[in-house]
């Protein structure tokens, strides 16, 4: 797995702060920074980065960014400036800056909703054989196919079951496993703390293989793209929910045709299309 202390590093030394990561981001529009030159926010993103200045632009464009990945694809130093930005709230803390209320209480809020849903499953004992959030559960068995339901997936309960039921179409005795102590790092991650993102990491890592699984389901797109980052050597391989219902849709027929609308908004600053790598700035719908 990579160690996130080394993403401070090769960003500091690797960014040429050209701003195209800050041109294609889908969020820049809707904060403070719209109107304000790529190329100026980037600068004290590197002022942070290599001296630990801290500006009011940088620490807008760290607070502000989602972590969705869209900036990967425009870097032209093939760097990861979302994972960047995380690792300078790691930053921002140590030389002093306050961690805003909203992201600092994220953790305490998913654990307290967490808490709050699980008894919705069945207390202790009467909880269903499926769910797995304890792995000190005497009733713990292995199992081939393990459905990881994230945070957002035991808050998401109706979403959760909806997707228990397609996987068991495919293997009835397929097992979910989730619960605070076994996050994916985010939220930790979130709120400057990456020490111990990386920890909480591996501790998932660990709760998953004490399973035996030969395939893990992930259902959280975040937690998704945090395995992509880590990218863990193990026994058993992972795939994301919709790969896994693509690549089984023989197993779960007969599938019917159905006729219907789907709408899509998309609005200016959301919408890109795919950059030319030889074009200077990404271009919109």
């Amino acid at each position: 797995m990579f160690d996130l202390r080394n993403v401070k590093e090769q960003f500091a030394s690797e960014c040429t702060g050209c701003g195209l990561c800050v041109e294609c981001c889908p969020i820049i529009e809707n904060t403070d920074l719209r109107g304000v030159d790529p190329q100026e926010i980037m600068g004290e993103i590197l002022d942070l980065f290599q001296r630990n200045q801290m500006g009011s632009l940088a620490r807008t464009r760290i607070y502000s960014c989602l972590f969705c990945n869209t900036c990967v694809a425009f870097c032209p130093q093939g760097l990861s400036p979302g994972l960047s930005f995380g690792v300078g709230k790691a930053i921002l803390r140590e030389i002093g800056d306050p961690v805003p209320g909203g992201v600092s209480s994220a953790q305490e809020t998913a654990e307290a909703l967490i808490d709050s849903v699980l008894p919705s499953f069945g207390e202790d004992s009467k909880k269903p054989d499926w769910l797995i959030t304890d792995l000190s559960d005497t009733r713990l068995q292995p199992a081939k196919t393990v459905l990881f339901s994230s945070c957002f997936g035991l808050i998401q309960r109706n979403t959760l079951l909806t997707t228990l039921k397609i996987l068991q179409r495919v293997d009835p005795a397929v097992k979910v496993f989730g619960g605070f102590d076994y996050c994916c790092g985010e939220l930790q991650f979130m709120a400057g703390r990456p020490d111990e993102a990386q920890a909480q990491f591996v501790a998932l890592v660990e709760g998953l293989n004490a399973l035996s699984p030969e395939e893990v389901v992930i259902f959280c797109p975040t937690c998704n793209m945090n395995f992509d980052h880590h990218n863990p050597e193990t026994p058993w391989s992972r795939t994301f929910i919709t790969d896994y219902i693509a690549a089984h849709l023989d197993e779960l027929g007969p599938l019917q045709e159905v006729q219907a609308t789907v709408t899509v908004p998309m609005t200016p600053a959301t919408s890109f299309v795919e950059r030319d790598p030889h074009q200077s700035r990404p271009e919109r719908y």
